[in-house]
């Protein structure tokens, strides 16, 4: 916690510093600010997870009913959900119109980057029955901390080894590739004394085939197994425990959050495209949680049955999901690089309604798997002594 809200400070005395220096625009105060809102956030959601670690190394149960724990128990998150268009209106509106406001755009970045996984996890979770706060608030934390950092330290490690296999085999499949790189190398040599890049430039050098062929293997590919694998963290750490099909769900929906909260807020965007980027990052948020989710709920339905088929073909189903995400992505930010248009305005159209219809897909998902698992939950705990008509979504 200290960590990140140290880093909160630093970038709000930047963004400060930043807004009364004449050198630096108001797009970089706007970030600056909106990262330091980011870190305090950050901060208040581990919050919980290190009053839960104390109370339990105390001695203390976890009470779901009384101090911070009410924050997790997103008793009505639709209303947030209600107000989030208006808030990307008024984020278009202050981009597009009237210039940066120092004041207000770091907020609502904030908010329009949280809001659809504060969402998600009120849809994933609402009337499923309750259990322990502590387990969720912790395996939440380790999707916001662990997971995002074992996943970058990986997909860097797999983007420079990639990268060596790639020019190897750029070279001997794509003769002229080596004459383009090498006059790229050029230009940037020359930038150094100038301290210009020809745009052009690195346009034709990203839509080389060699290029395009490279991006698409590592995003579609690489990057969906090495997020799937590691995203689901706090399942795979809670194994060996007696978990039901439900917990697996919740717990995989709820480190999916995690992580998706996180990569959120750390592609913030100013300046042109913001609508388009938002509203893309919702859709991203959906993709991460559903995905991990059904990773979660297969992966212990599977152990308890000792049949491994579900969670290979939901594994395999994921990966199929996230890799059409990002080839799609891939393919029309290649596509539209020679537009002038702002960011996802030179998308062409068939592209963004296929990654529409996915994302609005693992909305509606994440809301029948809920409705389902509601369903067989209540038959099963109404001739319990705890049995209430009011389920809690505090936890699973």
């Amino acid at each position: 916690i200290l960590l990140v809200a140290g880093a909160a400070l630093l970038f709000f005395i930047s963004g400060l510093t930043s807004t009364f220096s004449p050198e630096s625009t108001a797009d970089e105060s706007v970030m600056l600010l909106s990262y330091s809102l980011t870190g305090v956030l950050v901060s208040i959601l581990i919050l919980p997870v290190v009053v839960f670690a104390v109370r339990r190394l105390s001695g203390q149960d976890a009470d779901p009913d009384r101090g911070l724990p009410r924050f997790f128990n997103l008793k009505n998150p639709y209303r947030l959900i209600l107000i989030y268009p208006f808030l990307v209106l008024a984020g278009y509106f202050l981009h597009s119109y009237t210039g940066f406001d120092l004041v207000l755009l770091p907020v609502i970045n904030v908010l329009v980057l949280s809001i659809p996984v504060a969402f998600l996890v009120w849809l994933g979770m609402k009337n499923l029955r309750p259990s322990s706060p502590q387990r969720n608030w912790t395996i939440f934390g380790l999707g916001m901390t662990v997971s995002p950092v074992l996943i970058i330290f990986l997909e860097l490690v797999a983007m420079l080894i990639g990268l060596i296999v790639f020019v190897f085999v750029a070279m001997t499949l794509f003769p002229d590739f080596i004459d383009q790189v090498q006059d790229f190398a050029a230009l940037l040599e020359s930038a150094a004394v100038t301290m210009d890049v020809p745009n052009q430039a690195v346009v034709d050098l990203l839509q080389t085939p060699a290029v395009i062929g490279g991006l698409l293997l590592f995003a579609s590919v690489v990057v969906p197994l090495i997020e799937e694998a590691v995203k689901p963290l706090g399942v795979w750490l809670l194994a060996g425990r007696d978990l039901t099909p439900q917990d697996g769900w919740v717990l995989g929906l709820l480190s999916g959050a995690g992580f998706a909260l996180v990569e959120n807020l750390g592609n913030l965007a100013v300046g042109a495209g913001w609508t388009f980027l938002v509203l893309a990052r919702a859709g991203a948020a959906g993709l991460h949680m559903f995905n991990s989710a059904i990773i979660g709920y297969t992966f212990v339905l599977s152990r308890r049955q000792k049949r491994w088929r579900p969670f290979i073909l939901a594994f395999l189903g994921t990966l199929a999901l996230h890799a059409l995400w990002n080839s799609v992505a891939v393919l029309a930010a290649v596509e539209s690089l020679s537009s002038t248009a702002e960011i996802g305005m030179g998308w062409p159209l068939v592209y963004i309604m296929i990654l529409s219809a996915a994302a609005l897909g693992t909305y509606i998902a994440i809301d029948r798997f809920n409705r389902h698992l509601t369903g067989m939950a209540k038959p099963a705990y109404a001739e319990s002594e705890n049995y209430n008509d009011r389920f809690d979504p505090t936890t699973d």
